[in-house]
C-alpha cells in the first residue's frame, strides 16, 4: 500500500522541510553586536554568543547573583588551605622522623664532623689572578735560586757616612713628646675634634714610633730636657714606646743631646746626665751622645765630658750640636781624636727657608760627619702649607705666622706647589714602568707613595743636599707624611728650581 506522502508534489515537500529548518534557526544578534562584530578583530568573530543572562549584551554586562561567592564561601575557602597546607607539613614532618629513627648514628662520631663553609667565594677580576699567579712564580722562581729578589733597598749604605748608618737618611725627634706647649695632653681621653686640630697623648707618641720603626725610620733623638716643665719627660714615653714594640731587625738607634746652658758643663755632670738617660730608657748604652755648645771656648770641656761618658760606657758615638763654622769643627773633631775617639755627628738648623747653614752640610763630609738637620720644616714655615692665601694652613685659630713674612715666601711657595706635582707625575710613571717591566719576573715591586706633597718636597730637599732631617713627629698623620718621603727623591733639575725660586724670596 502506497504512502499518501509520495503523490504530494515536490514542491510542496520542499516547503514543509523550509518551514521546519526555520523553526530551529538561533535568533539573530542585536544591532550593536553586528555592528561591533564586523569593526573588531577576528578573534572577536569567534566570540560565543551573549546567552539570556547577559541581556544580549558583549561588553561586560554583570554577571547573575548565581555566580557569585559569598563572604562565608570565600572564608570556608581560606580554611581548606590552610588545613591542607598544615596536614603537608605535619605529613613531612613525621618522614623526616621516622628517617631519623631509622638511621645508625653509633658509628658517627659527633665530635669530629666535618665543617661545611657556605660564605660565598670571592671573585676576582682577570688582572688580580694574573698577579697572583705572577707573585707566587716569581716566589717560586726566588725559592729554587734562579733569580735576584728586586726590591728598593731603603737601608742602603752611602759614600758619605762613617761608622754610624742612617737607614733611609731620615730620622725623627722627640722633642714635642710630653710638651704642652706644643699639643700634648697629660691626662683625658682626646676627642675627635681633639686629634683634627692636632693635640696627641702618650698613647698616639707610642704609635707614632711603633709606625716609623715598622717603616724604616730607627734613627731616633731625644734629650733628658723634652717635656721637663710639663714634668712629662719624652724619655718616659720613648721607654714605653720601646717596651712595647720588640720586633727584630727592627731595633732603634738612639741619639741623646745633652742639654746646653749658659754655665760651662762639668764633664762629670755630663756623664751622669747619660748614664741617667740610660737607666730612664731601660738600656745599656745610646748610640751617640752630643754635646750642645753654645758658647765660644768651651771645646775642650765639652771634648773631656764626651770622653768621660764613652768610658763609663754610656753611648758608642760622640757627636756635637750648634758648630756653624768650619774651623771649630775642625779642632772639635782632632781634640776627639786626640782623646782616641771620634766625632760622629754635628746637628743644627737647616731648611728650604733658613740656608744660611747650607755650606755646613759639605764641611760635615769632608771630614766624615753627619750632618744631623734640626728643625727642617722651619716651624712650619717651609712645609708649604702656611701660605700667603692660605695663613691658618687650613686649621681653626689664628695664624701662626704674619702675612708679611709669607707674603715674602709666596715665589717660593709656589714653586713649592710645580715641584710637587712635577713628582708626583715623575715617580707615577716610574712606579707603572717598574711595575710592567719587572712584575712578570720579580713580582710587584715595593710601594712608594705618589701622593707628593709640598711637605715631603721640603723634607726630601733637605735629603738632596746632603743631610740627615731629624723632623719632631708627634701624630701619626705626621707620622705617615715622613714615610711618604721614603723610596724617591728630588731631581737635580728639581732641586734648582726650589734654589732659583728661595733665591727670588732673597733667602
Amino acid at each position: 500500500m502506497t504512502h499518501p506522502s509520495m503523490h504530494r508534489p515536490l514542491w510542496l515537500i520542499l516547503a514543509s522541510l523550509s518551514s521546519i529548518a526555520t523553526a530551529f534557526v538561533l535568533p539573530s544578534p542585536p544591532l550593536a553586536t553586528t555592528t561591533s562584530s564586523t569593526s573588531s578583530s577576528s578573534s572577536c568573530l569567534w566570540s560565543t554568543p551573549p546567552g539570556p543572562s547577559s541581556g544580549g549584551s558583549l561588553g561586560g554586562g554583570s554577571s547573575s547573583s548565581s555566580d557569585e561567592l559569598s563572604d562565608d564561601d570565600i572564608s570556608r575557602l581560606i580554611g581548606k588551605r590552610s588545613q591542607i597546607k598544615r596536614k603537608k607539613k605535619e605529613t613531612m614532618e613525621e618522614q623526616e622522623q621516622s628517617i631519623l629513627e631509622d638511621l645508625d648514628l653509633d658509628d658517627i662520631d659527633m665530635d669530629n664532623l666535618p665543617e661545611f663553609k657556605t660564605s660565598r667565594p670571592v671573585r676576582k677580576s682577570k688582572q688580580q689572578l694574573e698577579e697572583e699567579a705572577a707573585a707566587a712564580d716569581a716566589a717560586k722562581r726566588r725559592e729554587e735560586g734562579e733569580e735576584p729578589i728586586l726590591s728598593f733597598d731603603f737601608a742602603a749604605d752611602y759614600a758619605d757616612e762613617n761608622d754610624f748608618h742612617v737607614p733611609n737618611r731620615l730620622g725623627f725627634s722627640t722633642a714635642g713628646w710630653g710638651d704642652v706647649s706644643k699639643g700634648y695632653v697629660v691626662e683625658g681621653k682626646l676627642s675627635k675634634r681633639m686629634v683634627k686640630a692636632g693635640r696627641y697623648d702618650k698613647t698616639t707618641c707610642t704609635n707614632v714610633y711603633t709606625q716609623l720603626l715598622a717603616g724604616g725610620l730607627v734613627v731616633v733623638e731625644t734629650s733628658s730636657t723634652y717635656g721637663k716643665k710639663s714634668g712629662v719627660l719624652a724619655q718616659d714615653i720613648l721607654a714605653s714606646a720601646m717596651k712595647a714594640y720588640k720586633v727584630d731587625g727592627a731595633q732603634p738607634s738612639i741619639v741623646e743631646s745633652l742639654p746646653g746652658g749658659l754655665l760651662p758643663p762639668r764633664p762629670s755632670a755630663m756623664a751622669s746626665t747619660a748614664e741617667a738617660s740610660c737607666e730612664r730608657l731601660k738600656i745599656d748604652a745610646v748610640d751617640i751622645v752630643q754635646a750642645t755648645k753654645r758658647i765660644p771656648l768651651l771645646s775642650p770641656i765639652l771634648v773631656k765630658g764626651l770622653q768621660q761618658v764613652v768610658d763609663a760606657g754610656s753611648c758608642n758615638y760622640v757627636g756635637v750640636v750648634g758648630i756653624l763654622q768650619r774651623s771649630s769643627l775642625r779642632r772639635f773633631a782632632d781634640a776627639m781624636e786626640a782623646q782616641g775617639s771620634s766625632l760622629t755627628s754635628n746637628a743644627f738648623e737647616f731648611s728650604l727657608t733658613n740656608l744660611k747653614n747650607e755650606a755646613m752640610i759639605d764641611h760635615c763630609k769632608e771630614i766624615g760627619v753627619i750632618p744631623f738637620i734640626l728643625n727642617p720644616l722651619d716651624g712650619g714655615l717651609a712645609s708649604g702649607v702656611y701660605t700667603a692665601t692660605n695663613p691658618s694652613g687650613g686649621e681653626v685659630g689664628n695664624a701662626r705666622f704674619k702675612f708679611e713674612r709669607l707674603e715674602k715666601l709666596s715665589a717660593l711657595h709656589s714653586m713649592q706647589e710645580t715641584v710637587a706635582e712635577r713628582a708626583r707625575t715623575r715617580v707615577a710613571r716610574e712606579q707603572r714602568d717598574t711595575k710592567d717591566r719587572y712584575r712578570s719576573r720579580y713580582g710587584n715591586p715595593p710601594k712608594v707613595n705618589t701622593d707628593i706633597t709640598t711637605t715631603q718636597v721640603a723634607i726630601n730637599y733637605v735629603v738632596a743636599k746632603g743631610g740627615v732631617p731629624l723632623p719632631e713627629i708627634n701624630t701619626s698623620k705626621q707620622a705617615e707624611e715622613l714615610l711618604g718621603c721614603l723610596g724617591w727623591s728630588l731631581t737635580e733639575e728639581e732641586v734648582d728650581m726650589l734654589d732659583s725660586a728661595a733665591a727670588l724670596c732673597n733667602l
